[in-house]
């Protein structure tokens, strides 16, 4: 694990119970948004509000019923939990141009049932019943990707919905699949797609305001894979 607190060193004096936490970088610049599970609550509480570690909006969930948990991940990695039946967090369309979102994540329940991930203004991403990703949008044909979204790994999902520029794609570990946009977008939500719920596990959320290249979603996911080893697909 790679992810440093500051708050873990050894220091006397002044704030230094408050130091926040230092993440690695992404690879790729200008991100506007991103949420670390490390800067979640206590252990197996309700997470009210998840704050940002850049762009000062916080994931939130008002409704306690409906709240997600912190929960234990991989060697004890820190994760934001849903529990599959109404738990759902979201930015409340507080995001500006939000054209690129990565996701880290992975869903809990074995395959045989259909499980909402995430979603956007105007599309979500589910994991079908028999396994694989289906990406769905206003405006552009449903994309169907072999990549499922399952347990034990944690995989890389980006959604890219630049409508000014003429770019849509939702990519699967690795897997560029080119679809249509009629929107930008302002929102994300984890937990359901459309009105199905799942049970997800995420370790981060970024958001840059600009249409990441192919070439760049693989550097974010190469990224990624160095700073949680041998978690992520």
């Amino acid at each position: 694990m790679t992810v440093i607190e500051r708050r873990k060193y050894t220091a006397t004096g002044g704030n230094s119970a408050s130091l926040p936490t230092l993440l690695p970088g992404l690879g790729v610049a200008g991100v506007a948004h991103r949420w670390s599970s490390s800067m979640l609550g206590t252990i197996g509480q309700p997470v009210s509000s998840w704050p940002a570690y850049t762009g000062g909006v916080a994931l939130a969930q008002s409704t306690v019923a409906a709240q997600p948990i912190a929960g234990t991940g991989p060697n004890g990695t820190k994760v934001l939990r849903t529990d599959g039946v109404d738990d759902v967090i979201t930015a409340g369309s507080q995001l500006t141009n939000a054209k690129t979102v990565t996701f880290l994540l992975r869903v809990l329940d074995p395959a045989g049932t259909t499980e909402g991930a995430v979603a956007w203004d105007g599309g979500y991403l589910m994991r079908g019943s028999q396994g694989g990703s289906s990406s769905t949008r206003i405006g552009a044909t449903a994309l169907s990707q072999p990549e499922s979204l399952d347990q034990p790994k944690f995989h890389v999902v980006t959604v890219i919905n630049d409508f000014a520029g003429g770019v849509g794609a939702t990519v699967v570990d690795g897997n560029y699949g080119a679809q249509a946009t009629d929107r930008e977008n302002t929102n994300v939500s984890i937990g359901r797609a459309s009105t199905n719920y799942g049970r997800v596990e995420v370790l981060e959320v970024a958001v840059w305001k600009r249409a990441l290249s192919q070439t760049e979603c693989q550097t974010v996911r190469t990224a990624l894979q160095s700073a949680y080893p041998g978690l992520v697909a």
